[in-house]
């Protein structure tokens, strides 16, 4: 059983609880195993932490404050009337990869440069793999099944990119109490990337500033200003 707060929760005490760097749970004196889970990215959730058949059992209830105090008392009253009756504990329907990736899109994405990109890459690869399934059924085997697929028809590079944005939307889905962990968690890139920074050499560089000259103005004379800079 969980430790209990020394406090009781009051909405007041609750707009209070401000976002660390991890996420972190805070428990209700009054209504025992009541909790209140604060993400890194501010968002908070309930839940009931319960013994279940010799099991910590973790239900969710909606978040704060859609679901206000009272409502989420009342909600861990009926869980623990289900329990006594020898029910489990009803879990919330997980959405699928599908759903997530969408809102992940449209909340965490909207506005980025490389959004579309995202979505290409995601349609392309991990939507055909993962789309229809709940997200918390993705498992490491899988996502590693996936980049190397990626990767032996001859796109490594393409393979980091996809790690690089289901790693951003696991976690994402992570903070906002979808999923308990993130599958990708510890695997590393399936392949090498080189440093593209290179500096033209004096000769290249002068190179450049005669060819410009044949090209016709405004475009010659901007390269050559932008030489000058």
């Amino acid at each position: 059983m969980p430790k209990l707060a020394q406090k009781a929760f009051t909405d007041t005490y609750l707009r209070s609880l401000n976002p660390e760097s991890v996420r972190k749970d805070h428990y209700d004196a009054i209504q025992r195993s009541l909790g209140l889970r604060v993400a890194p990215s501010g968002l908070k959730s309930w839940f009931v932490m319960r013994r279940v058949n010799g099991r910590m059992t973790r239900t969710t209830l909606g978040r704060y404050p859609e679901v206000p105090l009272a409502d989420a008392r009342k909600k861990a009253e009926a869980v623990f009337e289900e329990i006594a009756k020898g029910n489990s504990p009803k879990k919330a329907k997980v959405p699928t990869f599908a759903t997530v990736l969408d809102d992940w899109l449209a909340r965490d994405q909207k506005g980025k440069r490389s959004i579309d990109e995202k979505r290409r890459a995601m349609t392309k690869d991990a939507l055909p793999a993962f789309g229809n399934r709940p997200i918390d059924t993705i498992t490491r085997t899988d996502i590693r099944n996936l980049l190397d697929s990626t990767a032996d028809r001859g796109a490594p590079i393409h393979a980091n990119r996809i790690l690089a944005y289901l790693r951003r939307l696991f976690n994402w889905a992570v903070e906002r109490d979808i999923i308990a962990s993130s599958p990708v968690a510890g695997i590393k890139a399936p392949a090498a990337e080189r440093s593209r920074d290179r500096t033209l050499s004096p000769d290249e560089l002068a190179a450049v500033w005669q060819d410009t000259y044949q090209v016709p103005d405004p475009f010659g004379a901007f390269f050559r200003m932008f030489r000058k800079v």
